[in-house]
């Protein structure tokens, strides 16, 4: 994470300047070479580097008028090298690799013109897969700049139509900020600053008197925001500093992610960083910028203004002492916060802090089993339990806490508490719990489960092996061992079980679902051949649309459909039909 370091004697505290590895700016962003993917204004629901569950936003997404079937454009010559078909993800995909060194991706498309969708069903056939990946030969889809390449929709993990857009370098293939492109995108609004929250900072620092750290409204708009009290916080020890912002673009009152935030002391800057670019290999760190805690308990989106030791992210420009505030006088000191969005709108909140000598004595997290070195190998094991926690899958050193409760309905062991659900993980660990009370028969059904929110059993993963049931997950929290025996369901949905005269459908749907392990694979066929059902796991449907280049018109057929979960319990549903 570092290119070079200096150091600098601020407030009489000798500290250290980490300067990040941003190459970025060297590099100069084109503004007038792409066109709109789109045929009318552009208006998003989302923007570049937005928070998001264990990532950063890779792209914007562009509304389409709330409906699927608007046209999608390439926004450059160049040619298609990747087309991607997924029941997750961005669904329906295309990638264009353009002759200035960039690529651009469209996500969740319905279809693609009817050329590119030949080359897919082809391939389908061939591999009898619906999810699948191709690299198209060099030639074989030539683009031009505004050519219509296909038609938004909302297929994969989408919740709405809309076009997932990114621009990606082609050499390394990170995601680069679309809105530094020149795309004519009005935005004149300064982002929202909601509140700040104080966190002290080890095991002697408090914030106000308080171990625990604090949030502040803010009051202001337009840019100039204020603590409702002029009072210096006091604080002692060390103080980090984290804001819960967002920004808002003209047109829309969709809330979305800020481009910068710069912080400074006495007007010396100590952290700064912009949303440039980054790697698709880096971004699950999201989970160390922001305060996780905050966001899973009450899902406030908050950037932490400081760094932890295992946070490897690039974006960052300058971070002094990892953002840490600590004084060795007793003088008030001048905070000041800005934030941008990408077309420089700013906002700002300016406030005083004072350090005054500590008067705790109480010590954080006395109750722990190991402290756990986020440089190292971590494990831990008792009767029945094991966990592996590999080097750097941790952002910061931990005091690891583990509770052992007696086993609860439809589990087949103690349930585990691992630490708590707050803390986040980078890498997968590995866990092993042993089953208690179960025939041997039965454990290739066995699993790890957890407890949701309403303390409803819900299936991690997992498999049988040497005796125990094992997993790898990034995520603390509940654990126990459970089992699945029952089978998937599959029900018709535009015709009733029973019907034999289909010759006016123009497409087969099914609902399937599975109670608890979750649908593994499916396949089905027609008269003994694979045909293409396409899946969308967000409705439960499995869709064939009748094809009459691979099978009669006006003939018997059977029809056999197989859906399996997790741990291979298998639904077959068979009919004969005429079409």
């Amino acid at each position: 994470m570092v290119k070079s370091t200096r150091i600098w004697n601020i407030t009489g505290v000798l500290i250290l300047i980490f300067i990040g590895q941003n190459l970025f700016a060297q590099k100069k962003i084109p503004t007038d070479y792409f066109s709109s993917p789109i045929d009318f204004k552009i208006y998003l629901s989302a923007n570049f580097a937005e928070i998001r569950p264990n990532h950063f936003h890779s792209g914007i997404d562009i509304k389409t008028k709330g409906r699927s079937g608007e046209n999608v454009r390439s926004i450059a010559d160049g040619k298609v090298v990747r087309i991607s078909i997924s029941p997750t993800g961005f669904g329906r995909a295309i990638y264009i690799e353009h002759p200035n060194g960039y690529s651009s991706v469209y996500g969740h498309m319905s279809k693609f013109t009817p050329e590119i969708e030949k080359y897919i069903k082809e391939n389908q056939y061939k591999r009898k897969s619906f999810s699948i990946t191709l690299y198209p030969a060099k030639d074989k889809f030539k683009i031009t700049k505004g050519q219509l390449i296909g038609y938004s929709g909302n297929s994969g993990s989408s919740s709405g139509p809309h076009v997932h857009f990114e621009i990606r370098d082609t050499g390394n293939q990170h995601p680069v900020n679309p809105l530094l492109f020149g795309f004519n995108i009005t935005d004149n609004l300064s982002p929202i600053l909601k509140s700040i929250y104080f966190y002290p900072l080890g095991e002697q620092s408090n914030v106000e008197g308080n171990i625990e750290k604090k949030r502040f409204l803010l009051t202001g708009s337009k840019g100039k925001y204020k603590l409702k009290s002029d009072s210096a916080i006091t604080f002692s020890g060390k103080l980090g500093i984290g804001i819960e912002v967002y920004d808002l673009l003209n047109g829309v009152g969709n809330k979305c992610g800020i481009y910068s935030i710069e912080a400074s002391v006495d007007g010396k800057t100590y952290y700064y960083f912009e949303m440039n670019e980054f790697a698709f290999s880096e971004t699950r760190y999201i989970n160390s910028h922001i305060d996780y805690r905050e966001i899973v308990r009450t899902k406030r989106k908050i950037h932490k203004i400081f760094v932890d030791p295992n946070n490897r992210l690039r974006f960052y420009e300058t971070v002094l002492n990892h953002g840490h505030i600590q004084f060795e006088d007793t003088d008030i000191h001048k905070i000041l916060l800005t934030v941008k969005d990408t077309y420089k709108n700013n906002s700002s909140i300016s406030f005083n802090v004072r350090s005054t000598p500590s008067k705790s004595t109480q010590v954080k997290d006395k109750d722990y089993l190991m402290l756990m070195h986020y440089n190292k190998e971590n494990h831990y094991e008792l009767n029945g339990f094991e966990i592996n926690i590999p080097a750097f899958a941790l952002y910061d050193s931990l005091k690891f806490k583990l509770a052992v409760t007696p086993s609860i309905a439809n589990s087949y062991s103690k349930v585990y508490h691992i630490h708590d659900k707050y803390t986040p993980v980078q890498k997968a660990f590995t866990l092993r719990i042993k089953p208690e009370n179960i025939e041997e028969s039965l454990n290739s059904k066995l699993l790890i489960a957890g407890l949701n929110k309403k303390n409803k059993p819900f299936a991690r993963g997992g498999e049988f092996k040497d005796g125990y049931v094992e997993i790898k997950n990034r995520e603390f929290g509940i654990y126990f061992v459970s089992i699945d025996t029952i089978s998937p369901s599959i029900h018709p949905v535009n015709f009733k079980t029973g019907s034999h005269d289909l010759s006016s459908r123009k497409y087969l749907r099914f609902t399937v679902k599975d109670n608890f392990s979750g649908i593994s694979k499916y396949k089905g066929t027609i008269d003994g051949k694979w045909v293409l059902f396409e899946y969308d796991p967000k409705y439960s449907r499995l869709q064939y649309t009748f094809d009459d280049k691979r099978i009669e018109k006006g003939k018997e057929h059977e029809l056999e459909l197989k859906v399996t979960d997790q741990k291979n319990n298998e639904k077959i549903f068979r009919m004969k039909f005429k079409w």
